[in-house]
């Protein structure tokens, strides 16, 4: 399963590649287009009786380099950018299979939506947890009367998998390769002092 998210993963940054690739082109054709037109002028410059200043040589002769420099430094970084995402992709997939959800369950509740988000994890049902995930928090919040025990401890067992929702949903946000929206959730559980702040801080230092 991880090897076909991967692959996933891989089409998705191809297909960006490519992309930012086309853009970088018709930057490239305009760059190439100057380059023409001041080679263009040198050539009109040489075969023109009037004499050019030299400055003036010179200062087209270093226009023509900054656009070749340009060029050349626009394509490296869009390579190493395809490399570096590719990196951070794989690092936080990896990350994210190495976090045993199984742990986290919640097996005092035998109703426990977490507990069905867990299981399509660990069934590597990614796509079927994302739904689960989102099915859970377009759910209306219960009201629990907090006049009494029953009510409170009630409250506070679906606090609880709310915080365990939130740290699943960025555990599967590494799984599915997104290391940017994964990095977001982290710290937003992190930040919120709950359950699984500490976890969550845990796996960010690791991502980072």
């Amino acid at each position: 399963m991880k090897e076909c998210i991967i692959d996933e993963s891989t089409q998705k940054m191809v297909e960006d590649a490519v992309r930012e690739k086309e853009a970088l082109k018709d930057d490239f054709c305009r760059i190439e287009a100057a380059i023409r037109a001041e080679e263009r002028s040198e050539a009109e410059e040489v075969a023109s009786p009037v004499d050019v200043p030299d400055k003036v040589r010179n200062s087209s002769r270093v226009r023509r380099m900054w656009l070749i420099l340009g060029t050349v430094a626009a394509a490296a970084c869009l390579a190493c950018g395809i490399f570096f995402r590719v990196s951070d992709v794989l690092a936080c997939m990896d990350a994210g299979f190495d976090i045993s959800v199984a742990e986290l369950a919640m097996t005092s509740r035998g109703d426990s939506h977490a507990d069905e988000i867990i299981s399509a994890m660990e069934a590597d049902d990614i796509s079927g947890a994302r739904n689960l995930i989102t099915a859970f928090r377009s759910m209306p919040e219960p009201v629990f009367d907090l006049s009494g025990e029953a009510g409170q401890y009630r409250f506070e067992l679906y606090k609880a998998e709310c915080q365990l929702v939130d740290y699943l949903d960025a555990v599967l946000l590494m799984r599915e390769g997104r290391p940017l929206k994964a990095r977001k959730a982290l710290r937003t559980v992190a930040a919120s002092g709950g359950y699984y702040a500490s976890a969550a801080e845990e796996v960010l230092d690791r991502l980072r």
